[in-house]
């Protein structure tokens, strides 16, 4: 336990269905320290919808690791390419404790649009992220509503 705490994984969420479904999950420390940023800019980023956030029972900032890429020759983690126009239109929609928890489902559902693959697998798969940005704003759009 003490290694996964090290890591930055976070085991209060293992076990769970979420963890099944969107996880597993990264603490913002972990993150920070991947992609080269502070905690306050992993926070902020969070909070404009370029990173996917989400509140755990216990009030901890989590993040789904299905949202990061790392390269194979160096090694370095980025966001996925795409991820972050596909979040854009969800900083429209009111934020709620749930808000993060539906984006999350949302990404990783199959969609008609994309022949059935997620989000997540569609831009995986290095496709342009044109047809997952129309239905972000979309699913945005139903959630303000």
């Amino acid at each position: 336990m003490a290694r996964r705490v090290e890591e930055g994984l976070i085991d209060v969420l293992e076990n769970s269905e979420w963890d099944r479904a969107v996880g597993p999950f990264w603490s913002s420390s972990r993150v920070a320290r991947l992609l080269g940023l502070s905690d306050e800019e992993v926070f902020e980023r969070s909070q404009r919808k370029k990173l996917l956030g989400l509140v755990a029972r216990d009030g901890q900032l989590v993040f789904p690791s299905f949202q990061f890429t790392q390269s194979e020759d160096a090694g370095d983690y980025a966001v996925l390419q795409g991820l972050e126009e596909v979040m854009t239109p969800f900083a429209t929609v009111p934020e709620s404790a749930s808000l993060g928890w539906m984006i999350a489902s949302w990404l990783k559902v199959g969609q008609f649009s994309l022949d059935g693959k997620s989000v997540i697998e569609y831009l995986r798969n290095g496709n342009p992220p044109s047809i997952a940005v129309s239905l972000s704003r979309e699913r945005a759009m139903f959630w303000r509503t």
